[in-house]
């Protein structure tokens, strides 16, 4: 038979085909024929296994997915503990600028409250130092 790599012409019989096609310079190169895509020279080729790369590289993916995978799970942690501190801090904001309104609200009221015995005067002065606001 004639061996089947272009630009070879040896003629070889049709049992030693297989081993001629291993060693022949004109079909150095090949794509692998159980379809990992890898281009093989002959002696590439013998010892070639696809499955055990591709197993391999799959692997070696998986990996990189799981530490990628923890590190996101990380930030979100971090993240998470981070927005518990700023809710709770704007939850205490909150609480005291509603205390600080019912406080301004609570003294406009009294303002307009006359003393008695001051009919007509005004009420000047700073509020008493011990006194409590609620």
């Amino acid at each position: 038979m004639a061996c089947p790599n272009e630009g070879c012409t040896s003629r070889v019989p049709r049992g030693a085909l297989a081993e001629h096609r291993q060693h022949c310079q004109q079909g150095s190169q090949q794509r692998c024929p159980l379809g990992c895509g890898a281009t093989l020279d002959p002696a590439k080729r013998a010892r070639h296994n696809c499955y055990r790369e591709l197993h391999n590289a799959w692997s070696a993916r998986q990996e990189r997915s799981r530490t990628l995978l923890l590190c996101l799970l990380r930030r979100v942690r971090w993240l998470h503990r981070a927005t518990s501190v700023v809710r709770r801090e704007l939850a205490e904001l909150s609480n005291f600028l509603e205390e600080d309104t019912a406080l301004l609200e609570g003294t406009s009221q009294e303002s307009k409250v006359t003393p008695e015995g001051n009919a007509g005067a005004e009420v000047v002065g700073e509020p008493r130092a011990n006194v409590t606001y609620k």
